[in-house]
């Protein structure tokens, strides 16, 4: 029967889970979880696109705005001390490539999010549910559902709204790092399929990159190859013409051939190498962002300190997460 049993138990792990909308049944425990499965229409939502657009022109405009502005007030200050005369021409600003750049970042963006809620949909039918759901969890959610909990404010700098000014005033030690690593631990897991979106994203781009390299060394090899050929017929004539008491062409250095092969293999080693420290250098550093950010509370009742909580830990997160891309970039 104990076999029987065990049998009937691994046969149900087996299984894939079945999913019925949100609401996950797990083949061995029996049990039925929330799964957070996003639908691929949340990512052309209008406040998605709108956070894309946003972020995306901010990174590829600030830097045009602020070089227009440098060189406007150059030309200015120059004319204010030469009395109205200037050999400088008057700014123009440049819109034509930073908003290719734009949309560029748009585009990639838009697929990175579509590839992520596909690799949700894998993680939610190959894994059983109690792990697809920490692997697809919202976690400033989870940090304002679990900042209720005893255990965690005691280990948590407070804060308490002030009677007459609201401002949040510091009132407790902060006791423990037990919230800030379960946190930390949460985030990790939640954002293995976030890391793993982007990683895809970028390996297929570089993938696509370094193959369209290798295709445009290979005809050079081919030009260079055919350009030799053509010198040694050259040669031949000039020495025929030696022979003869002829004065002979000058003759040119021969091309030299560009490498492949090897070369780009390492090239692309590197790329592959450098995405995934910029993966991992993210998720570290989102997950110390969401461990010290989940070590503060604000003491004004449950719907206050939910609300504070999630606003902290989605700012630790962002915040974490930008250390660690700068990390790695100042790493490669």
């Amino acid at each position: 029967a104990d076999a029987d049993a065990d049998a009937a138990t691994t046969t149900r792990a087996l299984e894939p889970p079945k999913i019925v909308g949100r609401l996950v049944l797990d083949a061995v425990t029996g049990k039925t979880y929330d799964v957070e499965i996003k639908t691929f229409a949340s990512v052309f939502s209008p406040l998605a696109l709108l956070a894309r657009v946003g972020l995306n022109a901010f990174r590829n405009y600030a830097s045009v705005v602020t070089k227009f502005i440098e060189e406007l007030a150059a030309r200015e200050e120059e004319l204010e001390r030469t009395g109205g005369v200037t050999d400088k021409p008057e700014p123009e600003m440049e819109w034509e490539e930073p908003t290719k750049r734009a949309m560029g970042g748009i585009m990639r963006e838009t697929i990175v999010m579509l590839t992520r809620r596909a690799i949700e949909r894998v993680v939610a039918r190959a894994f059983p549910a109690r792990i697809a759901r920490k692997m697809v969890k919202s976690v400033p959610n989870s940090a304002a559902r679990k900042c209720l909990r005893p255990g965690w404010a005691r280990d948590a700098w407070r804060f308490q709204s002030a009677t007459l000014s609201r401002v949040p005033v510091l009132r407790r030690k902060w006791g423990g790092f037990r919230t800030s690593a379960a946190m930390a631990r949460t985030y990790a897991r939640a954002s293995v399929v976030n890391v793993a979106g982007d990683l895809v994203v970028s390996l297929a781009f570089t993938t696509l990159a370094v193959r369209s390299m290798s295709a445009m060394r290979a005809e050079a090899r081919r030009v260079v190859a055919e350009e030799r050929r053509r010198d040694a017929v050259a040669a031949a004539a000039a020495a025929e013409a030696r022979a003869d008491g002829k004065d002979a062409p000058p003759e040119s250095d021969p091309p030299s051939l560009p490498a492949i092969g090897p070369e780009m293999l390492r090239t692309y080693a590197k790329l592959v190498a450098g995405h995934v420290v910029r993966g991992a250098a993210i998720l570290a550093g989102g997950a110390v962002g969401c461990g010290a950010a989940s070590a503060w509370r604000f003491d004004g009742g449950e719907a206050a300190e939910t609300r504070w909580t999630r606003r902290f830990v989605t700012l630790g997160c962002a915040v974490g997460e930008l250390c660690g891309s700068v990390l790695a970039e100042m790493l490669l």
